[in-house]
């Protein structure tokens, strides 16, 4: 039983440190810290690493959309007084595949939807709000810098398509994804080994 509790350990402990290796982008809109309510952030203004790249964008806090967020206090409201956009550009490998990965809720308003953007690849991607959905953009990197970006298609107003957790994570290759396996495999035959010689 504890030799199974060990390999169980060190193989979570190797999956999860691939995990974070393999993101490229993490951002929960934590940054600014801003009291409770909502800032509204305009065309070419910056916060966590997003600029907002056109009409104007919420950071909200402890109010409107489905509470809780995903994760942590705060999430953006891609519209502010008017559809805006965020985008940020991302370090990716030519030729590597990666998957955008994001939540997704309408605020104040009964559903909203968003186009999500990685390069070329984009989509649209519709949510409620009375829950948060979690959505995945697959795509494969053409250079060594990948636009992210999201929008509102939402009709104008004060309430649209709210973001949280939005990540971008390489997907491991199958030799890569392997390597696990075989870790637990050198664990497992060592173990038996020491079991026979005993």
């Amino acid at each position: 039983m504890r030799k199974f509790a060990l390999i169980t350990m060190l193989a979570s402990l190797g999956f999860v440190s691939a995990a974070s290796a393999n993101t490229v982008l993490f951002s929960s809109f934590e940054s600014p810290i801003i009291g409770s309510g909502y800032q509204n952030f305009t065309l070419g203004q910056t916060f966590d690493g997003w600029t907002v790249s056109a009409g104007d964008v919420d950071i909200i806090r402890g109010a409107y959309s489905p509470l809780p967020f995903p994760d942590g206090d705060q999430a953006v409201d891609l519209n502010g007084f008017q559809p805006g956009a965020i985008s940020q550009s991302i370090n990716t490998v030519i030729g590597q595949a990666y998957s955008l990965n994001f939540w997704l809720s309408a605020n104040t308003v009964v559903s909203a939807q968003a186009n999500a953007g990685a390069g070329a690849t984009t989509q649209i991607f519709s949510s409620g709000n009375t829950a948060w959905n979690q959505y995945f953009l697959p795509f494969t990197a053409t250079g060594t810098s990948t636009l992210i970006s999201f929008s509102s298609v939402n009709t104008p107003g004060t309430g649209g398509p709210t973001l949280d957790e939005v990540s971008v994570v390489a997907v491991p290759t199958p030799t890569s994804a392997m390597g696990g396996f075989v870790l637990l495999g050198l664990v497992f035959a060592g173990n038996k080994l020491r079991t026979r010689k005993a």
